[in-house]
């Protein structure tokens, strides 16, 4: 329900059908700023339908995102859709920094034009797994049942601060963000 309110702009009451479920009648933020020239993106958590369309049909040119046509594993070797395309991310992965570093790239890409990033993270969600900078990382989990315990709490806090850390010292790098 907040994404749908985020991205619409109207309260609940007034756009929302059911958990996970954007109208595909509402106009969204993505679809002003497109409208206006900006390139836009989308990277992390969807969950607002189903169809491989979605992201473009709600005015985003270009998207990685977890739980768009399905809902796999996010975090150790994840599953993600880039653009409607179902991949897998085997062998050590962690679906938070595959999101980041498209993050990273997209306001590099696009860094001489306007271009809006919507980025609605991940991290941190149940299930709290390790991450890949914790003591017990295992790149080999499979899942969401695996090393679910609250004590990975503070891990993915850390983690997703440093995922927004390396976003800032990218945009400050590129000279889009001042100190």
């Amino acid at each position: 329900p907040t994404r749908v309110a985020l991205m619409t702009g109207k309260h609940n009451v007034r756009n929302y059908l059911n958990f996970g479920t954007l109208p595909r009648n509402e106009i969204t933020f993505a679809h002003l700023l497109k409208q206006a020239g900006y390139a836009t993106g989308v990277c992390g958590k969807w969950q607002l339908g189903k169809e491989t369309d979605s992201p473009q049909h709600f005015g985003f040119d270009e998207a990685l995102l977890w739980q768009q046509t399905r809902r796999p594993p996010r975090y150790a070797n994840p599953g993600l859709e880039r653009n409607g395309v179902e991949e897998e991310y085997p062998e050590g992965s962690y679906g938070p920094t595959l999101i980041n570093d498209f993050a990273l790239d997209f306001v590099t890409r696009h860094r001489d034009r306007p271009f809006f990033l919507y980025y609605p993270m991940i991290l941190t969600h149940d299930p709290f797994q390790p991450t890949p900078d914790s003591g017990d990382w295992d790149p080999k989990a499979v899942g969401e049942k695996v090393h679910r315990d609250v004590k990975h709490f503070a891990d993915m806090t850390a983690f997703m601060d440093k995922m927004i850390g390396r976003l800032d010292a990218k945009l400050e790098e590129l000279g889009i963000r001042e100190n």
